[in-house]
This record gives structure tokens, sequence and C-alpha cells, in this order.
């Protein structure tokens, strides 16, 4: 692979194209760690759910595709990991959120409209036709202010 001199510029976001450091970042102010996209023509956020039990929930009809369809409703999801009780995703251009269309105000932030729906989805009892086991989701927690972690 060749080895290419940048003679100029930085890895900050470009300016008036890209998102600034300053200002907010889903709704919650947010003046470093946002995440500058290089590659994704749209601006990605990860997400953290938890509260729920993911262990065995990767199959048909489990709780991970459960949330993903939700998820998908009004985004694109690009990544996804799976833990016992997190399921962190990486997301393109979400539309979660509510805002005035008057004053441009935040009323729902996309964290608290993602996660009522995804409440609203309940709880499903076991179920011998469907090869996983139940899940609760009515006390589940999605939270995007962190940004991408590995840690």
């Amino acid at each position: 692979m060749a080895i290419q001199t940048r003679y100029n510029g930085n890895s900050a976001g470009i300016v008036n194209v890209d998102r600034s450091l300053g200002g907010t970042l889903n709704g919650v102010p947010a003046p470093v760690a946002k995440i500058i996209s290089t590659g994704i023509g749209k601006h990605i956020s990860a997400i953290k759910i938890t509260g729920a039990d993911f262990t065995g929930e990767l199959g048909v009809g489990g709780a991970v595709e459960a949330i993903l369809r939700t998820v998908q409703i009004k985004g694109t999801t690009i990544a996804y990991q799976v833990d016992t009780t997190q399921l962190s995703l990486i997301v393109e251009a979400t539309g979660w959120g509510v805002t005035n269309p008057a004053t441009g105000a935040v009323v729902t932030s996309a964290d608290a409209d993602l996660e009522a729906a995804i409440v609203a989805l309940g709880n499903r009892a076991a179920d011998a036709n469907i090869p996983v086991t139940a899940y609760d989701f009515t006390a589940v927690t999605v939270l995007s202010t962190g940004g991408i972690k590995l840690a």
C-alpha cells in the first residue's frame, strides 16, 4: 500500500459541511466527543440499550431482532454489538426524537422517543413455537450521549 503525505488538514470536522464540536447532540449539550463520520454520507449516532437480558436472544423472533426492527422504523442500523445486558448500536441519520415544527425546539429527545417505542413492545412470555426465551422490555434504558467508547 502506498504511503501518501498529507500537506494540510486535520482530523476535525469539515467547516460549514460537517458538525462542529460545540452545540448539542441529540438534544443534549455536547461540547466534545461528537462522532465525526468520514466514510458514511450521513451523521451517525451510537446508542446503548440496557435493562434487558440479551443472553441467547440472537435468534429469529428474539429480543435483539425486536429491538433492531423498532430502531429501523426511523433509522438505519450500520452495526450492532450484543452483550449479556447491553445492546450497542451504530445508526445512520435517525429520525428518533420530536421537535416543535414552529420553533425547532426539542420536545422529546431521541433517546426518550426510542426508549418509549422499545418499552411499548412490553414483554413476551415464553412460547414453545419460538425457540428463544421470553423477554421483558418494560424497564429498558436508551442512552446515546456517550458516543463510541469501547471500554
